[in-house]
């Protein structure tokens, strides 16, 4: 944020600019410190919303809005697959919540791990 202080200091859409960098910034701070899936969801699409109107921040020009849109496309099929993967941890685990979907993911992992230590010991009995 400093160096596009001077970067943009003389641009008549500084404080606009500033705007999209700062709910960017927030948005990122957000996602890093959710502690549930569906909160990282909600600020990974700010996160999106926000590349969207930064890469597009000079409009006017054709470049930037080609770029924009291109970065919206990508972002919507990105999206969607991190919408599945969150359905699809939420399939497995039944929670949304980082710490039960640990938990439950390592009692799984511990469940499946002892079985696997039994199959050779039914093996040698069973013979």
């Amino acid at each position: 944020m400093i160096y596009t202080d001077g970067y943009m200091a003389h641009d008549p859409g500084y404080v606009r600019f500033y705007a999209y960098l700062s709910l960017f910034s927030s948005s990122m701070l957000g996602l890093v410190v959710s502690p549930n899936l569906v909160q990282v969801y909600i600020f990974w699409e700010l996160v999106g919303m926000c590349s969207y109107l930064l890469i597009g921040f000079w409009y006017d020009r054709k470049a930037a809005a080609d770029a924009c849109q291109k970065a919206f496309v990508t972002n919507r099929v990105g999206d969607f697959g991190l919408l599945l993967g969150i359905l699809a941890l939420y399939w497995a685990t039944g929670s949304f919540e980082f710490n039960e979907i640990g938990d439950r993911s390592r009692n799984s992992f511990n469940r499946a791990h002892s079985a696997a230590d039994l199959l050779p010991c039914l093996r040698s009995w069973s013979s």
